[in-house]
């Protein structure tokens, strides 16, 4: 809870700190994507510095969570976060090629993540209801991995950032409630 928590308060702030700077939206009128809100400093750093330290909770819930597989979950967990943060210190302004990189690293290394956990988590919670939610959530993380990439691919065709934007929210609240669901789990 407090990993996802911490995530939560600074994507928060780092989409009033670019609101503030007037550095949203971003490319389009219809730009609300978490790249244009970490896009320009400081936003881009209080992103980077942010993220590292509430998601750095992550891999340590793998270590403490009793089921099978813990050291690959806390390998894949670090190269997730490594991942999130990667793209959050590559401004898309600037560093278009590395932040598209960046960005599909995370996408991979959060499929993995959710793919190694799904397969090894359940059986560790007791409660019948916290692990049926939590299964849900985590396939439901693959069909939000999947409209972010759709997403992006409708903005490549036709130039629209709003359903990219709207398939990157549907997929961080999906993500991290699969994360405190399994977190109250273990």
């Amino acid at each position: 809870i407090a990993a996802v928590g911490g995530a939560v308060a600074v994507i928060a702030l780092t989409y009033a700190v670019s609101s503030y700077y007037g550095h949203l939206p971003g490319f389009t009128e219809d730009d609300y994507r978490l790249s244009a809100a970490w896009d320009r400093p400081p936003a881009t750093e209080l992103a980077t510095i942010g993220l590292a330290l509430s998601l750095d909770l992550l891999p340590l819930l793998e270590l403490a969570r009793p089921a099978p597989a813990r050291l690959a979950r806390v390998i894949i967990a670090c190269f997730t976060v490594h991942g999130i943060v990667t793209v959050a210190a590559t401004p898309m302004s600037k560093m278009r090629g590395e932040h598209a990189l960046s960005t599909l690293a995370f996408l991979l290394m959060l499929a993995a993540y959710q793919a190694l956990v799904v397969a090894t988590v359940p059986k560790a919670i007791a409660s019948k209801a916290l692990r049926d939610a939590f299964c849900t959530l985590t396939y439901a993380s693959f069909g939000a991995i999947f409209l972010v990439f759709y997403a992006f691919s409708f903005w490549v065709r036709f130039g629209e950032l709003y359903w990219l934007s709207v398939a990157e929210l549907v997929a961080l609240v999906v993500v991290f409630a699969g994360i405190v669901v399994g977190g109250m789990g273990a």
